[in-house]
């Protein structure tokens, strides 16, 4: 199921240009700024009327100034299809918890915007306002934790960094990894080796990233918990004692073990640039295994103010069981 199965919502991106962006014609600022679309996408954009600057349709040489604002109503702007495989795990007053399944953005980003968790949330669930406590990437499934309102994110969020709150991811990797169990216990740091730019790696000691580069300290707990030899790849359980971006995901990909479909922490992270210009191949497919990184969001432990529910269990998404028993 890909189509939008509910009535989509309107969407006004609304933005002010910075000093950076001064000096540029509307079409370079927009160009740089956004690149879910192409050059050649923002001047049909700008042609259509869709696109206003302080409230009036100006050309697309038209020189920006600091303080413009800027004002974006996509009209024809198509989504990519999505899974809304969506399964509500728990439900009270307060909160939401949610089975996402991969491939369904959680939040409106880029070209996403009705094709998203949020806008799934706001139209069939009928919630008047959405706030996530805690989010994974859009090809990640398992547990999100949703609030009704804004003061109880604050809430679920300190109650997440309690000794006794626990989130745990399933993740499949390409090799054998031996240990039983092993702590992955540094920095994750810009993956210079990388012509990605938000790729990150994960160091053991601080001394070992550049001088001025921005650090943050992470913590990983991994639990092996089977392995297929004849795929060559394992399945690992891990613990989060941090919450940083792609934390499992770089973490994993620097100590060898590269996360199974994993365009980015992958074999190559160059089928990540192919992807994003739809020009994957058959071959590539079968290199990445799936179409979809194999990593899961299995648990979330934390007492929330309910029912007395502590526990939350996304179970096993089938087209990752499938591949690990094949």
């Amino acid at each position: 199921m890909s189509g939008c199965p509910f009535t989509p919502l309107v969407r006004v991106v609304r933005t002010t240009i910075t000093a950076t962006e001064a000096g540029k014609q509307l079409i370079d600022g927009l160009s740089c700024r956004f690149l879910y679309l192409s050059r050649e996408g923002w001047q049909k954009q700008i042609a259509a009327g869709n696109v206003l600057l302080n409230s009036q349709c100006m050309d697309a040489a038209h020189v920006l100034t600091a303080g413009d604002q800027l004002e974006f109503i996509p009209r024809g702007l198509e989504e990519k299809a999505v899974c809304w495989d969506i399964e509500i795990l728990y439900e009270d007053a307060r909160f939401v918890v949610v089975n996402k399944p991969g491939n369904l953005p959680c939040h409106p980003a880029g070209s996403f915007f009705n094709h998203t968790l949020w806008a799934w949330l706001k139209q069939m669930h009928h919630m008047d306002d959405v706030y996530f406590v805690n989010r994974i990437d859009r090809e990640t499934s398992g547990v999100v934790l949703i609030a009704r309102k804004s003061e109880d994110v604050s809430l679920a969020t300190k109650l997440l960094l309690e000794e006794s709150s626990t989130k745990e991811y399933l993740v499949l990797v390409e090799g054998i990894v031996s240990e039983k169990y092993f702590v992955a216990k540094g920095w994750l740091a810009q993956d210079h080796q990388s012509e990605i730019r938000k790729k990150r790696r994960f160091y053991y000691e601080r001394e070992h990233i550049p001088v001025g580069d921005k650090a943050e300290f992470c913590k990983t707990e991994f639990f092996k918990v089977k392995e297929s030899a004849d795929l060559s790849i394992t399945l690992l359980k891990a613990r989060l004692h941090t919450g940083r971006m792609h934390q499992i995901r770089a973490t994993l990909f620097s100590l060898g073990y590269p996360v199974v479909g994993d365009k980015l922490y992958g074999v190559d992270d160059q089928l990540f640039l192919k992807f994003i210009h739809s020009e994957l191949t058959e071959e590539d497919g079968r290199r990445l295994r799936l179409l979809r990184q194999a990593l899961h969001a299995y648990r979330l432990k934390l007492k929330l103010p309910n029912e007395g529910k502590e526990e939350f269990i996304a179970p096993y998404p089938v087209e990752l069981q499938e591949l690990l028993d094949y």
